[in-house]
């Protein structure tokens, strides 16, 4: 906790959320720690007016841009149109195989219904 004497000069408070948190959300700065996504990555550096700060862990420049370069590949890519009808179709197909061998009816076998005259004797 910073003393009130301190309060505004040296000293300043600050907030600490999610990219989920924050989307839609604008601040006067912005930090972004490691092994985020490509979205949050993204959400998180357009979210300060004035500074946008990526936190990268590394021994070297080099790697530390090889890092901040993985974290914005990082992530689920989209379908495309294409993908999608391909999933959607495999999916149908594995659900009808599924129905095909399901076993039949359980419980009693149900045959046929009695005809209105079945019970009667005819002549033996």
């Amino acid at each position: 906790m910073c003393p009130p004497s301190t309060r505004g000069s040296t000293c300043k408070l600050a907030d600490a959320s999610t990219a989920h948190g924050v989307q839609g959300d604008t601040a006067e700065a912005s930090v972004v720690g490691p092994d985020v996504d490509a979205a949050g990555l993204y959400v998180g550096l357009t979210r300060g007016r004035v500074h946008n700060v990526a936190i990268v862990v590394a021994r070297t420049d080099a790697a530390a841009r090889e890092c901040l370069a993985e974290s914005m590949q990082r992530g689920t890519p989209e379908l495309t149109m294409q993908d999608a009808v391909r999933a959607a179709q495999a999916e149908m197909r594995r659900a009808a195989r599924e129905r095909d061998l399901a076993p039949m009816a359980t419980g009693p076998v149900a045959g046929p219904a009695p005809s209105a005259g079945a019970g009667r004797g005819r002549g033996i």
